[in-house]
């Protein structure tokens, strides 16, 4: 759980994801997905 919010942490102040409406839905969409993939 730390992991998640320290990357997600890092997206948010990474400079190409600087998009507050994309970097919001469409990363987190991403990550859960990614997540569910990986099934870790």
């Amino acid at each position: 759980m730390r992991e998640e919010a320290e990357r997600q942490r890092s997206d948010e102040n990474s400079p190409r994801t600087h998009d507050p409406s994309e970097k919001g839905q469409s990363r987190r969409k991403e990550c859960k997905h990614t997540r569910q993939q990986q099934g870790s």
